[in-house]
């Protein structure tokens, strides 16, 4: 899978899926529950840049259902983030936001600042999609205060730039040029 991940991160999503397919079945035929979990994940981004969104949940979920089986928090959380990701880009927005939301507690839990604070920019983003704009400002707060404590650069500029969208959105041109 860390073949995939690779191709992955430099755009190559075919190349991902095809380095994935191979490591999930050597990893199902050595029973490595883990490297399933993985190359599901791998599977499930390499899907989803390709547009097909029904394989990506599926191998999203299939990275849930065996990160529950054998216990790993840290896994199940990020899966419920891919999760909730794959069903906001398909439009089931309420869908979205309750994968986020089961997989916040989850990331506080295990102690992921960085999977924390993309559950609360996700959340942001999908409310502010919804047009409920309170709740998108206070999610983009939270995922801003978390990503300065951590240095999470690439959340922080996200989470700022839905903030400024939330100001233009209300005709708060001066507070947004402050940003």
């Amino acid at each position: 899978h860390h073949l995939g991940d690779v191709a992955y991160s430099q755009g190559d999503s075919a190349a991902a899926a095809r380095y994935a397919e191979d490591s999930l079945a050597l990893y199902r035929e050595l029973g490595n529950r883990q490297g399933m979990v993985d190359a599901h994940r791998v599977l499930g981004y390499a899907y989803m840049a390709q547009g097909d969104f029904p394989q990506a949940e599926q191998h999203h979920e299939a990275s849930l259902s065996i990160s529950r089986e054998v216990g790993d928090r840290r896994g199940a959380a990020s899966a419920l983030i891919n999760i909730g990701e794959t069903v906001r880009r398909q439009g089931r927005l309420r869908e979205a936001l309750q994968y986020y939301k089961e997989s916040l507690p989850i990331e506080l839990e295990v102690g992921n600042r960085r999977g924390e604070s993309i559950a609360l920019l996700n959340q942001g983003h999908t409310y502010s999609t919804l047009g409920e704009d309170g709740l998108a400002w206070e999610h983009f707060r939270r995922a801003i205060d978390v990503a300065l404590a951590v240095g999470l650069g690439a959340v922080l500029a996200e989470a700022l730039a839905g903030i400024v969208l939330l100001h233009a959105k209300a005709a708060r041109y001066e507070a947004a040029a402050e940003l």
